[in-house]
């Protein structure tokens, strides 16, 4: 589920506007605590924007946020970890913030420690 999101050859989600958001699901997070963080590979090319992850959809309870960082170039692939809170089972929505291009997402995955 997806709001005007183009897709890579690499597969890779390729760069998010501002407020435009992608939701997969659904996760089992599990029971409270069990799910610590998302683990999540990127490529950035220009700098500033966060992300936030919600619950089951953009207007959802945000349950953490990542500022990637310029890793080279849209193609050049880091990979970094960020603290969410979340329990239960629910849609994982993705929305840019505050950027022209935030970032390619290659990959995510939830986290249990």
């Amino acid at each position: 589920k997806s709001a005007d999101i183009e897709v890579r050859k690499d597969g890779a989600i390729r760069c998010f506007f501002s407020n435009r958001h992608i939701t997969y699901g659904p996760f089992n997070f599990g029971p409270v605590g069990s799910t610590k963080a998302i683990r999540i590979l990127f490529g950035k090319g220009n700098d500033g924007g966060r992300m936030e992850a919600r619950l089951d959809g953009p207007s959802g309870a945000l349950i953490g946020e990542f500022e990637p960082w310029n890793t080279g170039g849209w193609s050049e692939y880091a990979t970094a970890d960020f603290t969410i809170q979340a329990n239960g089972v629910h849609d994982l929505t993705f929305i840019a913030r505050h950027a022209n291009g935030l970032m390619d997402l290659k990959s995510f995955e939830l986290l249990a420690e």
